[in-house]
Formats: C-alpha cells, structure tokens, sequence
C-alpha cells in the first residue's frame, strides 16, 4: 500500500462505525503520524483495499514511551475510540 493510497484504505476500513471514522479521520487531518511510519506504521493493518488501525496497541505504545510525541500531544486523552457502532438502516 502506498503512502497516497493509506488515508482512503483507512477510511474504508473504518467505514460505518461512526467512532472509528472520527478517530481515523482525525489521524488523517493531523498527517504527521501517517508520515511516521516508522513509528505509527506499525500499527496499521492492511487489507485488500483497506487498512485499520490498531488503537490500543498505539495508545499502549504512547504510554510505554514507544510513540514520541510533543507535550502538547501527551496531554491529550489516550482512551480508543469507543466501541463501535454501526449506522442506522435506512
């Protein structure tokens, strides 16, 4: 999978589960930990067409002092994304 085709594998593999959107599209925006794949790469799983993250091993990671991050970044809460929940049915 290449670097310009990650942010839409990941948005399919989050697709329908409303937390897991908010979450990955917040990675996304953000472009520093998709750029570090040497550190955060060892997160994502790929699919065909798709990946996902894996948060509680990253946010493991983050606490172990295995993901550096900025003190602004370390402040923030480290919880994963809450369980998923699918979309209504039209």
């Amino acid at each position: 999978m290449t670097a310009s085709s990650l942010p839409a594998a990941l948005r399919a593999g989050a697709a329908g589960l409303y937390a897991l959107e908010a979450a990955t599209g917040l990675i996304i925006a953000h472009g520093t930990w998709l750029a570090r794949s040497d550190d955060f790469g060892h997160f994502i799983h790929h699919g065909p067409g798709t990946a996902a993250i894996d948060w509680e091993a990253a946010i493991d990671a983050l606490h172990a002092g295995g993901l550096p991050c900025s003190a602004g970044n370390a402040g923030c809460s480290t919880s994963p994304p809450a369980s998923p929940t699918t979309r209504p049915s039209a």
